[in-house]
């Protein structure tokens, strides 16, 4: 059950965070990856594979590549006071209780 709740809490950080790391508007057309699948059908997986059953809902800011969602994630988390940092290519996150101090 804890564990549950640390998922969604990171979850809903990780979100947040994202939405919060550009003012650009979403694009339209992003509606359906290249894999012919929705986000929100993506989204609802997801949810589903770790349990999550009141997902926050939240805009679609912008849609990065995998490669390119390490370096994005590691920025936003970065400029919202968390600890990270990209090596070969992987990101590692300090999750601590407060974000680090500036």
């Amino acid at each position: 059950m804890v564990a549950n709740r640390t998922v969604v809490a990171a979850y809903a950080v990780l979100v947040a965070a994202l939405a919060a790391c550009t003012s650009e508007p979403p694009d339209e057309a992003a509606g359906v990856s290249a894999t012919g699948v929705s986000h929100e059908q993506q989204m609802r997986e997801m949810a589903e594979e770790f349990g999550v059953t009141d997902p926050p809902e939240v805009e679609v800011v912008r849609e990065v590549s995998p490669d390119e969602s390490v370096i994005v994630v590691a920025a936003c988390m970065e400029d919202a006071g968390w600890h990270s940092e990209v090596v070969d290519g992987a990101a590692g996150y300090d999750y601590r209780a407060e974000p680090a101090a500036r």
